[in-house]
């Protein structure tokens, strides 16, 4: 068929996938390697619309771990990463619209948080390396140093940090509390809900209880593969962060870089740091004072402070976390810091309130450099 005709057709597929019945699934099935095959074609148009097809079936499916695993298989999942990587590159299939490039970021964070096979594909893939050039801005502004938060739609930002964050397993419940508005893009007067999330109750309604082992199982097993998406990615989400001014966004990046601190090892956040001050990020967030962040702050310090006592301790010194922490237990009785506490415990959050953990932290970071002093007074006397 002539290109024109493709056009026509595809236009109307587009349509068709708005609203699909139940029962479709079936043919939709039979029509996914072929739209998938499209991903690669050389006209615009015909890839904009193939692109809006599969990225609403995937909507249509998110529900059904089954159906997204199938979807994977057919590779759609490689395709729609390469197209994104390319996209970004400059090359000749950058002519998608800002809405089907979205769409089809969020179209892998569905997949990364529904189905085994295309969280296990992404990660393989090395997806963290694809999203680092995106964030950074690298086919974007050449060799100019632009901030990501600036050069690219806050909505995309939000779906890009939210792939990365999807990508890695939930936290067990309580680990760190993050405000419910980190699932939600503000936009104007308007909300819109990321359509995958991985709290471990969204888990246990959509029964990815299953895919959550597999991504835990699969980063154990090959620990290289969080090494290198904590390398490729937690310095230009700290970059992110502090750039951004959009909440929803800055709570995903903080949703990310927690889960980073909690499944790496010991000696992984010690080569994290040597590449980025993860403590003057800290140090940052809780001298800003937001009430929406200081409890997952102090909860991803006290898993520094857990995992790596001697080294953060001094850090935390060095950096101003402790001047921060020390702020924030004489300044406890305030509104800011009661109003935390009280909406933890609305939301079912059993967490303590951040000033309580603010004196947790602080008597550890104190009683590690008492034993650290005390340690070095005998050599200093001889």
């Amino acid at each position: 068929f002539s290109t024109g005709v493709q056009r026509v057709a595809l236009a109307t597929a587009a349509n068709m996938c708005k609203k699909l019945p139940s029962d479709a699934a079936d043919f939709v099935m039979e029509a996914v390697p072929h739209l998938t095959n499209l991903l690669q074609y050389h006209d615009a148009k015909v890839l904009e619309h193939a692109s809006v097809c599969l990225t609403r079936i995937v909507e249509a499916f998110a529900s059904s771990p089954d159906k997204l695993d199938e979807l994977c298989n057919h590779g759609l999942v490689s395709q729609a990463a390469s197209l994104i990587s390319t996209s970004n590159s400059g090359g000749g299939q950058a002519s998608l619209s800002t809405s089907t490039y979205t769409g089809l970021i969020r179209l892998l964070s569905t997949c990364a948080s529904g189905s085994t096979v295309g969280a296990k594909t992404l990660l393989l893939l090395g997806i963290s390396g694809i999203l680092k050039d995106i964030l950074a801005g690298s086919g974007l502004v050449g060799n100019m140093s632009v901030s990501p938060a600036l050069s690219r739609p806050p909505e995309q930002i939000f779906e890009i940090v939210n792939l990365a964050n999807e990508l890695l397993p939930p936290l067990p419940q309580g680990t760190i509390s993050l405000p419910t508005s980190s699932n939600l893009f503000v936009k104007g007067p308007l909300l819109k809900k990321s359509p995958a999330s991985s709290s471990g109750k969204q888990d246990e309604v959509n029964g990815n209880g299953q895919n959550a082992s597999v991504r835990e199982k699969l980063l154990s097993d090959q620990p290289e593969l969080l090494q290198q998406f904590g390398m490729d990615l937690l310095p230009v989400l700290i970059q992110i962060y502090g750039s951004s001014v959009n909440g929803p966004v800055r709570h995903k990046c903080l949703s990310v870089i927690g889960k980073l601190m909690y499944f790496s090892n010991a000696d992984m956040i010690s080569s994290l740091n040597t590449t980025t001050n993860i403590s003057s990020f800290l140090a940052g967030v809780l001298a800003w004072k937001d009430p929406q962040v200081l409890v997952p702050a102090l909860q991803i310090a006290e898993i520094l402070m857990e995992k790596l006592p001697e080294t953060f301790s001094k850090m935390f010194v060095r950096e101003g976390v402790v001047h921060a922490v020390d702020s924030l237990v004489l300044a406890a009785p305030s509104k800011s810091l009661s109003g935390q506490a009280s909406t933890a415990e609305k939301d079912g959050d059993s967490t303590p309130g951040s000033s309580a953990r603010a004196r947790r932290l602080r008597r550890r970071s104190g009683n590690v450099q008492q034993d650290a002093n005390s340690a070095e007074e005998p050599k200093n006397s001889v």
